[in-house]
């Protein structure tokens, strides 16, 4: 019996595609949540007239846990909007309940990372306040709803 001959190593489209391969939403996947929480941050430190280097650590950390809950929300949201939110029968997607946990974990992490920069920085969190109050409606954890 011959040996098999020794295998091609793989070209770079292939082994993204053999990374891709499984992935539906990529909310769980950390090579889709980095960029996009990536990004997040940017958008927000932007947003509220703030360096990333004028943060103190738990500062970053707090913005971390709320760019990467963000990114898997809106990650999650395109793929609803491709593939809907419900199934033909009216049942919702198998991701419905990590999406919703995950926007309470943006919701709340946001709230403590303004809390942080308001006791840190008066007006970064004056600032944040105005954004709560404009995506979510209120700054309060028991009463916020998504506004759109």
């Amino acid at each position: 019996m011959t040996p098999d001959p020794p295998a091609r190593a793989l070209t770079p489209a292939e082994v993204e595609q053999r990374r891709e391969a499984r992935i539906t939403h990529g909310a769980r996947s950390e090579a889709r949540i980095a960029p996009a929480a990536r990004a997040q941050k940017r958008r927000l430190l932007r947003q509220i007239g703030l360096a990333a280097a004028d943060m103190d650590g738990i500062g970053k950390a707090l913005l971390d846990v709320w760019a990467r809950s963000a990114a898997k929300v809106d990650l999650l949201d395109r793929h609803y909007q491709v593939r809907g939110f419900t199934h033909e029968d009216g049942v919702p997607a198998p991701s419905a309940q990590f999406h919703l946990s995950a926007l309470n974990s943006t919701r709340l992490a946001l709230q403590r990372l303004e809390a942080h920069l308001a006791d840190r920085r008066g007006v970064a969190g004056s600032a944040l306040h105005n954004y709560l109050i404009a995506n979510y409606g209120t700054t309060d954890v028991e009463d916020a709803e998504v506004v759109e």
